[in-house]
């Protein structure tokens, strides 16, 4: 939600739109609004993006499924994690194809050494070894490198905070973040 600065005292609803872009937006329970959505790019000839509710049907969590032409799906996993760690066992119930190529990001809000450029400040969040252990028993592998900065408020504070964790399948197919 927002407000116009030409109309302060009016709520506008919605998200961000754009001819070329289309907005999917996971189902979330009544009286709520969804923590994440995609946009994808309406003019590529032959792919195709769907929403897949039916892999998850929490407001934390969006599943895209992408295939091209002839090519085996692939997913992509939009989580956002709260400060109370509430997306945590969404993520470990979690089920793909094996064979499929598997992508989860977003923000996690969780600090630790591994991927923190200052590990003498000693910041690791309790859930952190927790969803490491999680990440790596389904045998998923972190993109990030280490310390490089993807949240930035104003010029006072930056973090680690979003992360992007491929299956085996995807880290072939995926050279950076």
């Amino acid at each position: 939600m927002c407000r116009r600065q030409d109309c302060p005292d009016t709520d506008i609803r919605g998200t961000v739109a754009h001819h070329d872009w289309v907005c999917l937006i996971p189902p979330s329970p009544p009286d709520s609004n969804p923590d994440v959505i995609f946009y994808v790019h309406k003019h590529h000839p032959g792919f195709f993006a769907s929403l897949r509710s039916n892999l998850s049907i929490f407001p934390c969590c969006g599943v895209l499924e992408l295939s091209y032409e002839n090519s085996p799906s692939a997913f992509i996993v939009n989580i956002y994690n709260s400060s109370d760690s509430y997306a945590l066992p969404t993520i470990r119930d979690l089920s793909f194809p094996s064979l499929c190529p598997v992508m989860v990001a977003d923000d996690f809000n969780l600090h630790h050494d591994l991927w923190l450029k200052d590990t003498s400040l000693n910041k690791t969040s309790p859930e952190a070894d927790l969803f490491i252990k999680m990440m790596v028993l389904k045998g998923y592998s972190l993109m990030n490198i280490k310390g490089i900065e993807t949240f930035f408020h104003s010029s006072t504070y930056t973090s680690v905070l979003d992360l992007l964790w491929v299956s085996p399948t995807a880290s072939p197919n995926t050279s950076s973040f």
